[in-house]
């Protein structure tokens, strides 16, 4: 099954949660009020609030905040398009997830995210009919909503000398076991995302 990368955008991704993108959030301020003002930290700060919707039905009242190191999977090279291969899905029953990326420029496409609804037939598994992929840059994340399928974090590079991308990952688990708030189902034909050559010079 191929899928093809598409950029993010708050309503894209809506079915499947919510996005952070700063950019996004100021340009839509600007058009909601006419104007952006440094409201916080004194005047030195403009103050976005509720840009992300996070879950929990976990028995855990406070979230981790986790790190990720998550490894370069593919260089993205000029007038070559390339493909990643997506064995697994996991699903986090009790909580919702959310990836932030930290130090990436914003300028560059820097992970893919790739999500599923649950199956309304059978909730532990993930209705393929419903599998899209996201092109995120280095200064978007995402909350994944509760339940929702998605792959483990696929990051890129535009440049060889990039080796991983970190990021901050908030949700709530048990904190000796946190595997018990998630689920995995591997395919038995693996997903392959696409990704057009024109994104490597974004």
């Amino acid at each position: 099954m191929y899928i093809t990368a598409n950029h993010i955008s708050t309503k894209s991704f809506a079915p499947y949660g919510s996005i952070i993108s700063p950019d996004d959030e100021i340009e839509r301020l600007s058009r909601m009020t006419g104007h952006t003002e440094n409201n916080a930290n004194q005047g030195t700060a403009i103050k976005i609030t509720s840009v992300s919707t996070v879950e929990n039905t976990s028995t855990s009242n406070v979230p981790n905040i986790n790190i990720f190191r998550c490894f370069v999977r593919k260089i993205i090279k000029k007038d070559q398009d390339i493909s990643v291969v997506v064995p697994i899905l996991e699903q986090h029953p009790n909580s919702s997830q959310t990836f932030i990326p930290m130090g990436i420029s914003n300028s560059n496409i820097s992970h893919v995210v790739v999500v599923a609804l649950r199956d309304p037939k059978n909730p532990n598994q993930p209705d393929l009919s419903t599998v899209k992929a996201f092109l995120c840059k280095g200064n978007q994340g995402v909350t994944y909503g509760l339940g929702i399928w998605h792959a483990p974090m696929i990051t890129l590079a535009t440049r060889l000398e990039t080796k991983f991308v970190d990021f901050a990952v908030v949700i709530y688990e048990d904190k000796v076991h946190p595997e018990l708030n998630c689920v995995e189902h591997y395919h038995e034909d693996p997903l392959y995302i696409t990704i057009d050559s024109s994104y490597s010079n974004l």
